[in-house]
């Protein structure tokens, strides 16, 4: 009986710690493409008010830090918004290249070569 109440509370508080589900991100996209922008910038705003990883695989956090700004500014088309993202450094550097695309589209866009040549 003892473990099973242990192991009720570990569940608890692992759950307690994360933030987002690894959902939020195909939400985001689903979002976009439905027209829903202010619901897509509420998720944008959370996940980039976050310091370090969320959710319950670094795959889907890293990718969500990283992927979710870039690309509500490439969907809408707001080229000046994509070149300026900033790069947010994370362990896997696999997903950095979302923001590094994401900024080189948004600089050829706005007529900024040389910008879009340093991405």
């Amino acid at each position: 009986m003892k473990q099973k109440q242990s192991s009720r509370r570990r569940r608890s508080s692992t759950k307690s710690v994360l933030r987002l589900p690894d959902l939020e991100h195909p939400k985001t996209a689903v979002y976009l493409q439905t027209g829903q922008d202010q619901l897509a910038r509420n998720v944008r705003d959370e996940v980039s008010s976050y310091s370090d990883r969320f959710g319950e695989t670094p795959r889907a956090a890293y990718s969500a830090l990283v992927g979710i700004p870039a690309r509500y500014a490439l969907e809408r088309h707001q080229w000046s918004e994509a070149a300026a993202l900033q790069i947010r450094k994370v362990p896997m550097p696999l997903y950095e290249a979302e923001t590094y695309f994401a900024r080189a589209i948004g600089c050829a866009r706005t007529g900024d070569l040389a910008g879009a040549v340093q991405c």
